[in-house]
């Protein structure tokens, strides 16, 4: 089985106890986590895939919050021990594989190690800090420089270069409409930055696409690599440094 970053940082016993615990989790791209089961009794440990975290508004229309990759875990609610609020999480790029694991087992495990406890602190607060940021984007940012940093975010959380992704996802991501998407992704690809078909984008120029992010990407990513481990296709102490 495929392994989870921040597990990997853990230390060895805690990891295997972990990952040889609870059940096997596979959702195929598009199907949602049962409410129930986002209740705060399990844990999630994702070791392929991509989970986004929505919200619905009262017109159905559903906003991203966050997303996980095999960086991490959720909910956050059964990290933290507390009672879940209404929320949504479903399989976003082909199937969510990991393990799913009762929180009480979870925190029992990990309590047996400071550092692992730390480790599932940081990994919070960086969540908070993706958070923060998507909230900039979406406040400050057009359509472009939000479909920029989506697509970095998603290239930072799969093997290659290849994002398997439709049009209707990148629009739910960034608060827009699938022509717009459609729009922004060939003159992306006009200029270079990335190829694209039928639920496929491949990243040509992570570069390009940084410009275009107009400072919305990279705060929580470089929170990872300098207070919990490696992360990311970028060393971002040298791209922040350069900038």
């Amino acid at each position: 089985m495929a392994s989870n970053i921040l597990l990997d940082l853990m230390p060895g016993h805690i990891r295997d106890e972990l990952l040889d615990s609870g059940a096997d989790l596979c959702l195929p791209a598009g199907q949602g986590v049962t409410p129930e089961l986002l209740g705060g009794s399990y844990v999630f440990i994702v070791t392929d895939g991509i989970a986004a975290k929505f919200q619905r508004a009262e017109n159905g229309r559903l906003s991203e919050v966050g997303i996980v990759g095999n960086e991490g875990l959720f909910p956050g609610c059964a990290l933290l021990q507390v009672p879940a609020a209404p929320h949504i999480v479903m399989s976003l790029t082909g199937d969510l594989i990991g393990r799913r694991i009762r929180t009480k087992d979870f925190h029992r495990i990990v309590a047996d190690s400071a550092a692992a406890v730390l480790l599932v602190q940081k990994y919070i607060y960086a969540f908070i800090t993706q958070i923060s940021s998507n909230i900039l984007s979406s406040e400050q940012n057009q359509v472009t420089s939000r479909l920029a940093r989506w697509l970095l975010m998603f290239h930072d959380r799969v093997i290659g270069d290849e994002i398997p992704v439709t049009h209707d996802m990148l629009a739910h991501m960034t608060f827009s409409h699938r022509p717009t998407i459609t729009n922004a992704l060939i003159a992306m690809r006009e200029d270079g930055l990335i190829d694209a078909s039928r639920g496929r984008v491949q990243i040509l120029s992570r570069a390009g696409l940084w410009r275009m992010c107009e400072g919305s990407y990279g705060l929580s990513e470089r929170y990872w690599q300098e207070h919990i481990g490696p992360f990311g296709k970028d060393d971002l102490a040298e791209t922040f440094a350069a900038a």
